[in-house]
């Protein structure tokens, strides 16, 4: 059952043939209770802004990582990865740095900073992965979508950033 309650099962066996005695043929009831279901977390993240400086002066790249789910999310590790494509792939560069993150409340939400240097053919599009949590709901969003740089954001949280 999905629904939370208190349900009853038993067995039953048909009876056969000759049996000397049916009133035998059923188990008692035994109680099975269902419980609400538990909430679970589910980390998302998202680059929001990437900003580019100067000629060799390195980019910033901010990310926001989420629980979009029920229920607390536990520490993980936030990865910043640079691509000379838009798609992610094993031989993007990886920030040498990863940020550790702390535990979200579920609907909290939280930014991050980087200041990094990439090589020129690494510089052109950037993405974000947060680890996996116990109990994780889905892990299909913890890999943000691959952006171009430069990115504007509107409404994001950039003042609110930890820098990196």
């Amino acid at each position: 059952p999905t629904t939370a309650g208190t349900y009853y099962y038993g067995a039953c066996v048909d009876a056969v043939e000759g049996e000397s005695d049916t009133t035998d043929n059923c188990s008692s009831a035994v109680a099975v209770r269902v419980a609400a279901s538990v909430g679970l977390p589910d980390l998302a993240a998202t680059i929001d802004r990437i900003f580019m400086r100067e000629l060799d002066a390195g980019t910033s790249v901010f990310v926001t990582v989420s629980n979009v789910g029920t229920a607390m999310a536990a520490d993980s590790q936030l990865t910043l990865y640079g691509s000379k494509d838009a798609t992610a792939s094993p031989d993007d560069w990886q920030a040498p740095r990863q940020v550790d993150v702390s535990p979200l409340e579920p609907g909290a939400e939280r930014c991050y900073g980087w200041g990094v240097f990439l090589p020129p053919d690494k510089r052109d599009y950037y993405y974000a992965a947060v680890g996996a949590v116990p109990n994780e709901t889905s892990l299909d969003n913890n890999e943000s979508a691959v952006a171009a740089a430069p990115l504007e954001c509107s409404g994001c949280l950039i003042d609110q950033c930890i820098d990196f």
